[in-house]
């Protein structure tokens, strides 16, 4: 975390998104995860309140099957968040 002098920071979350799918239907799932990564990878946009997310850059991502045999997609993203004085974002 950096904080500015007016109480302003910027912050560090991780995020992850994690996708469940069908078991057979897994090329779904995957163009599921194509489609998280090309949206939020190094994505900037506002969040509620005067807020911003700077950047989200792309950690990590896996994939495994659950005990049914169901698919389940995470993708990790490191992100920078904006966070101005009082905002409570």
């Amino acid at each position: 975390d950096a904080y500015d002098n007016d109480g302003a920071c910027l912050d560090r979350q991780t995020i992850q998104i994690t996708i469940h799918h069908g078991r057979d239907h897994y090329d779904e799932g995957a163009a599921i995860v194509e489609a998280v990564k090309n949206c939020f990878g190094r994505a900037a946009f506002d969040v509620s309140g005067s807020g911003k997310v700077i950047n989200m850059q792309r950690t990590g991502d896996w994939e495994s099957q659950d005990g049914d045999g169901n698919w389940v997609f995470a993708v990790q993203f490191d992100c920078r968040v904006y966070v101005p004085s009082g905002s409570g974002v």
